[in-house]
């Protein structure tokens, strides 16, 4: 596969493959008129290169079987710990490949299955090539030992590993109805999967965005180096308390691309659910301090009825009682003093308004202080709970 990876190219010319008595190879080819080579190992014929033998009964699946394999198989943990996070599991009783790095899960169901067990087979990239992903008829087998996809002329032999551990991902899927929700249209789908990228804090860890889900969707970042806050007002229909939560772009932009227009936040775990037909990608919500607050959050001061003649600007000045002298002397009065320039007078009306302001703003922080204080007392035993079922979503990113 190494040797066939390195020929590819786009045109149609020839490859020569040469081995010699030392099963030493060689592969020569021309990449637009530039003479190329590769070297390999070659292998004598054994039983690894014997064609396994195809199940009696294939059935068909939807083409986007292999879509499903493809993008789990890009969820899957590169590496194995305590649970066999570098395979699928295909769930053949309810139709369904799952797939888990510990961190973010998707499950894409909506299959029918010739078979009724759970299989794990290797997530591997091979169903995101183009001589696959192009297939229109897919078909499925399974035998003792193996999951077979056939593509067209194409069939890939899957091992079926019997003896590892895989997590209930199904267990911690938010039920329908459950917390706060938000649905997309296509339009705000597109308009927020475009302005991600530019949103501040993109090169932070985690590229942290913050989900409001209120009267309306709001979308907000912040640059911690700079202080500069962005948000993006989205029209979407919201269902459950208002609600806010942080979470990694990357992670809510690959699911909008994944088709996904609903937004669920569960109101226990705070596990965000991002749902679409037939398919959920699930990803944890980052720590609560990445939330960034509305940038005018405090109450603005009660408007004054109070007549336009009567109001002052906050920077004018209040009449004189008693008429400015001429300048004859250049600032010097009739006994050769210099009189220090008249202070501007106090306006009582914008000095109340803005003490009434400070006010509000110190009830406000106190207020929101209180029930931040309240709710981490409350919530000290549900993270508790998260965290360990984060851990059991840990799903196995650790060795046993």
């Amino acid at each position: 596969m190494e040797v066939f990876a390195t020929i590819e190219g786009p045109g149609t010319d020839v490859v020569e493959v040469s081995v010699d008595r030392k099963l030493q190879g060689t592969a020569t080819w021309s990449d637009r008129g530039v003479p190329q080579s590769h070297s390999f190992a070659a292998l004598l014929p054994g039983k690894q290169h014997t064609i396994p033998e195809q199940p009696e009964i294939l059935t068909p699946v939807p083409g986007e079987f292999v879509t499903a394999l493809h993008e789990c198989g890009k969820t899957a943990a590169r590496d194995a710990g305590r649970f066999v996070l570098n395979h699928l599991q295909v769930r053949g009783k309810c139709g369904r490949v799952i797939a888990t790095d510990s961190k973010r899960a998707l499950v894409w169901g909506g299959f029918v299955f010739p078979f009724g067990g759970d299989v794990l087979i290797p997530a591997i990239p091979a169903f995101g090539c183009r001589e696959l992903a192009g297939e229109a008829e897919i078909r499925v087998g399974h035998s003792a030992t193996e999951l077979i996809v056939a593509c067209g002329s194409w069939s890939v032999h899957l091992p079926v590993h019997t003896t590892g551990k895989y997590p209930d991902v199904l267990s911690i899927l938010p039920k329908p109805g459950t917390g706060t929700s938000a649905r997309l249209d296509e339009t705000a789908a597109e308009e927020l999967l475009q302005i991600l990228p530019a949103l501040p804090g993109a090169k932070e860890e985690n590229q942290p965005v913050t989900l409001e889900l209120g009267e309306r969707l709001v979308v907000r970042a912040r640059d911690d180096a700079t202080g500069l806050v962005r948000e993006l007002s989205l029209d979407a229909a919201i269902g459950g308390p208002g609600r806010s939560v942080a979470v990694d772009r990357e992670a809510l932009g690959r699911a909008l691309t994944l088709g996904c227009r609903t937004i669920r936040i569960h109101p226990i775990t705070q596990t965000l659910s991002l749902e679409g037909l037939n398919r959920t990608f699930l990803v944890a919500a980052l720590d609560p301090t990445r939330i960034v607050p509305r940038p005018e959050s405090t109450p603005r001061p009660e408007k004054i009825d109070k007549p336009i003649a009567d109001r002052q600007s906050p920077h004018s000045t209040s009449e004189r009682s008693t008429p400015m002298k001429s300048n004859e002397t250049n600032g010097s009065s009739s006994n050769g003093r210099h009189d220090p320039p008249a202070e501007e007078s106090l306006d009582p009306l914008v000095e109340a308004e803005a003490l009434r302001a400070a006010i509000a703003e110190v009830g406000t922080r106190a207020a929101r202080l209180v029930t931040a204080l309240r709710t981490t007392r409350k919530e000290k035993k549900v993270l508790a709970g998260v965290w360990a079922g984060l851990r059991q979503l840990n799903l196995g990113g650790g060795a046993s």
